[in-house]
């Protein structure tokens, strides 16, 4: 009897022991990935009655050219204004301001107009951004832009 309740313990002491050591050996965990900010969903940005792609187009470039980059923020797209906080746009923008812009003939489909804009930033060279733009009925809303090296 003695014998077998020493083998029991000699097992169970194993078995805490081989137990403890799977514990121990926990799963490495995968190390973080690098994460794009979410995709704002597109807004479409209603433009003034009136107003044209062209003129919003036109007022953006003239408000950050001007250094007025409260008010070029505002004339952005919502889906723009979405991807960059005002704080960051005013930096960035004010480090970069723009020496000349010209606006390119439109792109025009059924109901869209694609508005390419080049321009050039000082010591950054020339850009070109591509504005989106698309009518209901007789109202034209912005949709989103790109920016681009040439």
């Amino acid at each position: 009897m003695k014998r077998i309740i020493t083998a029991l313990l000699a097992f169970s002491m194993v078995a805490a022991v081989v137990a403890g050591c799977k514990s121990a050996e926990k799963p490495v965990p995968a190390p973080p990935q690098a994460t794009q900010p979410p995709t704002p969903k597109v807004v479409p940005t209603k433009l003034n009655k009136g107003e044209t792609p062209e003129d919003r187009v036109k007022a953006y470039f003239e408000a950050y050219k001007g250094g007025k980059l409260d008010e070029a923020f505002k004339l952005q797209p919502d889906y723009n204004q979405k991807r960059q906080p005002l704080a960051q746009f005013k930096q960035l923008r004010g480090s970069m301001p723009i020496t000349t812009y010209k606006i390119l003939p439109s792109k025009d489909k059924a109901n869209a107009r694609n508005i390419d804009v080049e321009y050039a930033l000082a010591q950054y060279g020339t850009w070109i951004s591509s504005w989106n733009f698309e009518k209901t009925g007789d109202q034209w809303a912005a949709l989103m832009y790109v920016a681009r090296s040439k």
